[in-house]
């Protein structure tokens, strides 16, 4: 520095010089002819320097400071050097926010203050969640605090890295908040040693959970629908996929979350907390794939007009699956989703006018297995000689009143009827539009599928014969039955042995029995009964040929009168001879004349007489 003083003479001046109040020369100067003295002052020129804490200190810019010489500021930067005088002086730098103080002695060697703040140059704060994920989009902010001091406060939203630049070493005390929650909380310390600091935060990344049925099966399905609840009542819907899993973003550590699975029919069905303390977690619901079985009691299929509807039991019952069937079906294996295996269900079966119905207090196996009581029945009939029935109707009526009527005909004895209920009912049997059987039936042999009946029916044997035991071919046997005004006519032939068979004779009780028997121009009518089902019958046929048909009576007057007419004839023969021969005699002598005429008076005489005669025992054959 230079200073100018104006003198009036040379000589021995005590020159004294104070720079900032602070005495830097004081000595006496001997000033002679030269206009320019040098003295060394107590001051010097100082240099600050400012460096970081770290293992190899960096030098730091853009810092101010100042030093307190005697109550002047005396300021100071990178770039500007400091004249201070000798002695001891106390500095403040700034850098960043960051203030220091500390004494400096100046003298003839000091021309340089380093300044190490405990400060390093940089540090890094890297965030991973409980799974090791970064927690960048998480909704949650940060508080850093150095001391009493806020360092660092930002979000939401929580990025996955935060760098400090020049931080302080020491030690530092973070929190990260989400949503008023406290999810993190904790002192680490930050120095040259350690300048990165992983921490992780109370939160699963993804957290995966698998829904799974009653019997350990994904629950998956169109027809439900899953909400969670968060502690924070965010309620968020959710979708597992065909395996039962879902997901769910940023978890806080042993939140309680609350899972609701709701039935697009039933409502919800079922509610289930649970608590995050992994990155999964596994929900076994109360839930299982159900199946309606219904098969028929006894009979090979179901009909095609039944109905079957599924209930579940709550306050009022609720219709979960409706199956109409239009067609036979084996039986009926119908999916129905997924119910509460421990509900209360009903199903009700319908089948023309009837109505079965079955209660469950669980799902078993996930099956509702009901059993319809349809029954396939068959019907035995004979008649009263043990022969099988054909022909005739039988019905059977099932119910009291009769619901349902089964009707077939009897073929070979047997009739089939499918698909009837077991109840009470009656059984029928009608041949030639008789009534030949009624009967009581039991639900039991309804269901036992097998009934054998006796009908009031009989096969009516007729032999028809004459004279010598021959057999009468083409005579015609007729059964005549009578009962209540109803009059029915059964009617054939014999055959080459002479026998005519009826079958199916409806006998019922109270019938009368006629049986008539004619063969050219012979007959014979009498009564018949069940007990006597063959009958010999005896034509007086003694001649039979295809032109004449003759009793022996007949035969034998037949005869006599042939060999009458025969002998007649040949006396008859014999005399017209006799005449002729005497009318040739008489016309070749003409003198006989009056003998011809008295001969001819004489034959007619005799004729007459024996024409009375003749008439005489024609009028005895009639009496006798």
């Amino acid at each position: 520095m230079r200073c100018t003083i104006n003198l009036t003479s040379y000589g021995v001046y005590n020159v004294t010089i104070e720079y900032l109040k602070v005495l830097v020369f004081k000595s006496p100067v001997n000033i002679s002819n030269s206009t320019t003295i040098k003295l060394r002052v107590n001051i010097t020129k100082v240099e600050v320097k400012l460096y970081t804490n770290d293992t190899m200190p960096l030098q730091l810019d853009n810092f101010s400071g100042y030093f307190d010489v005697n109550g002047f500021q005396v300021p100071f930067d990178k770039n500007t050097p400091v004249y201070l005088p000798f002695g001891t002086f106390r500095y403040f730098v700034s850098f960043s926010n960051i203030n220091r103080t500390g004494s400096f002695t100046v003298d003839g060697r000091s021309t340089r203050l380093d300044i190490v703040l405990p400060i390093i140059s940089s540090a890094e704060i890297v965030f991973r969640t409980l799974d090791n994920e970064s927690p960048e989009g998480f909704n949650a902010s940060l508080t850093l605090r150095y001391g009493e001091r806020i360092v660092l406060k930002e979000g939401p939203p929580l990025r996955d890295k935060y760098s400090l630049s020049y931080p302080l070493a020491g030690l530092y005390h973070l929190r990260v908040d989400y949503r008023g929650q406290t999810v993190y909380e904790g002192d680490f310390t930050i120095d040259k040693n350690n300048r990165r600091v992983e921490l992780k935060i109370g939160v699963f990344r993804r957290v995966e959970i698998r829904v799974l049925t009653a019997d350990n099966r994904p629950l998956y399905s169109d027809d439900i629908s899953f909400e969670v609840v968060s502690p924070l009542n965010d309620r968020m819907k959710v979708t597992p996929n065909q395996d039962g899993y879902f997901s769910l973003e940023f978890c806080p550590y042993n939140w309680r979350y609350t899972l609701r699975v709701k039935s697009n029919t039933l409502g919800e069905v079922f509610t289930y907390d649970f608590y995050v303390k992994s990155p999964s977690v596994e929900v076994q619901t109360e839930l299982v794939s159900t199946y309606l079985r219904v098969s028929p009691g006894g009979s090979a299929k179901l009909p095609g007009n039944l109905s079957v509807t599924l209930y579940y039991i709550s306050s009022s019952p609720i219709v979960v699956k409706v199956v109409s069937l239009s067609r036979v079906v084996d039986q009926v294996n119908e999916p129905v989703g997924f119910l509460p295996i421990r509900g209360r269900y009903r199903v009700v079966v319908e089948y023309a006018g009837y109505r079965w119905t079955t209660d469950f207090d669980s799902v078993a196996h996930g099956i509702l297995v009901v059993t319809v009581p349809l029954f396939d029945v068959r019907i035995s009939a004979v008649d009263l000689d043990g022969n099988p029935l054909y022909g005739c109707i039988v019905a059977l009526r099932v119910g009291q009143p009769s619901r349902l009527v089964f009707r077939d005909q009897l073929r070979n004895g047997q009739a089939f009827f499918s698909f009837v209920p077991s109840d009470y009912g009656s059984l029928s049997v009608n041949c030639s539009g008789l009534e030949v059987l009624s009967a009581s039936i039991l639900p039991k042999e309804i269901e036992a599928g097998s009934i054998n009946v006796t009908a009031r029916v009989k096969t009516f044997l007729v032999t028809v014969k004459g004279w010598f035991n021959r057999a009468l071919t083409g005579a015609n046997v007729t059964l005549e039955v009578k009962y209540k005004g109803t009059v029915l006519t059964f009617s054939t032939t014999t055959d080459s042995t002479g026998t005519a068979v009826l079958r199916n004779v409806p006998l019922p009780l109270g019938s009368n029995v006629t049986l008539t028997v004619s063969y050219g121009g012979f007959s014979e009518v009498r009564n018949v009964y069940e007990g006597s089902p063959r009958q010999e019958v005896f034509l007086d046929v003694f001649l039979d040929t295809p032109f004449l048909k003759a009793g022996l009576y007949q035969t034998v007057l037949l005869l006599a009168t042939i060999v009458f007419v025969a002998a007649a004839s040949f006396v008859v023969a014999r005399r017209v001879a006799r005449i002729a021969t005497f009318r040739s005699m008489f016309e070749e002598g003409g003198y006989f004349e009056e003998e011809k005429e008295g001969f001819l008076e004489r034959l007619k005489k005799l004729f007459g007489k024996k024409e009375e005669k003749e008439e005489e025992e024609e009028s005895l054959d009639i009496f006798v």
